[in-house]
């Protein structure tokens, strides 16, 4: 006996971008999701595997990308039918954290850390994506131009601590730079 499924539609996904190399967990909220059966992600023309976490939430991982730019993303439960309200997922090159100036600030904190590098975005920033890590903590990174952010350094203990950044909230540089 067939039996007819409307499409899966998409309500929310998170992270809305990702490296161009791929390899970004992406968090699909839908409606309309099946548990019984298999399910897709469609980025561009690349299928990929997603896996239902819950009745209204799917995950995949983005596939890599030969250019930068939106992708169309979709979802389906049988590889015809795929949502009638594809999103825009941004392939981004990968931001290349080079320097941290001052190299050095009081464990009090508040120092205003000058990052530089390139590919940094200014729609990620003004998304609210961009972020330092130091150390372990996340604070917000300012976008003054592409090849340049400002993070204001929290209170930490004395020593040596790692500065990363990210511009989807989930993937972050491994620049190994340090700040004391």
């Amino acid at each position: 006996e067939m039996q007819f499924h409307p499409p899966v539609s998409l309500t929310h996904v998170g992270p809305q971008s990702g490296p161009v190399h791929g390899g970004t967990r992406i968090l699909l909220q839908t409606v309309g999701t099946l548990p019984a059966m298999q399910h897709f992600c469609r980025f561009a023309t690349t299928i990929v595997p997603a896996y239902l976490l819950q009745s209204d939430l799917l995950s995949c991982i983005s596939p890599v990308s030969a250019t930068h730019g939106y992708a169309h993303l979709e979802v389906s439960s049988n590889l015809q039918d795929f949502s009638s309200t594809p999103t825009e997922f941004e392939y981004q090159l990968p931001a290349l954290l080079l320097s941290v100036t001052p190299a050095t600030g009081p464990v009090s904190g508040n120092t205003s850390l000058t990052l530089r590098g390139a590919n940094f975005q200014r729609h990620s920033a003004a998304l609210g994506y961009t972020w330092c890590q130091i150390q372990l903590v996340k604070v917000v990174a300012t976008f003054v131009n592409s090849p340049t952010l400002l993070c204001a350094v929290p209170a930490l203990q004395a020593g040596y601590v790692s500065v990363e950044l990210t511009q989807n909230g989930h993937d972050y540089t491994t620049s190994g730079l340090l700040f004391e």
